[in-house]
């Protein structure tokens, strides 16, 4: 059965959000349509983009990232998959900008994803990865 995980949404994507509607508002206000009518849209196709961010992991031992309904789908196969690790970007003190996870593949290729369960995520991933590994 295939798993699907959701995506976590980021401090700073929250805030984009905030400044875009601001935007958007301050435009409609201002009475420049146009303007105003690029930003709402903008608007729309990012919240249609972060709500329906969802990483994959098939029986057949593929990830398959989809980043919302107007994007193309990338498919990473799991035996190319060579390192599954969390990290974390600038870190003052004990605080730390983001956390993601960090996915190695192929030749010198990397990607991160930013799924809402994440230790559930790496676990599930090293463990299909290990089946097929092994087979």
């Amino acid at each position: 059965m295939n798993r699907i995980f959701h995506v976590r949404i980021a401090w700073y994507q929250y805030l984009y959000l905030i400044l875009l509607g601001g935007l958007s508002f301050f435009l409609l206000w201002d009475k420049s349509i146009i303007l105003a009518a690029i930003c709402m849209i903008m608007l729309v196709l990012l919240i249609e983009r972060f709500i329906h961010t969802t990483y994959t992991i098939t029986t057949d031992g593929r990830l398959i990232l989809s980043s919302g309904r107007f994007s193309k789908p990338k498919t990473i196969w799991l035996k190319d998959i060579i390192s599954v690790e969390r990290r974390t970007s600038v870190r003052i003190g004990n605080f730390s900008v983001l956390q993601y996870v960090m996915i190695g593949y192929g030749a010198g290729r990397y990607l991160s994803v930013l799924p809402l369960k994440e230790q559930e995520f790496i676990d599930l991933l090293e463990t299909k990865r290990k089946e097929l590994i092994e087979d």
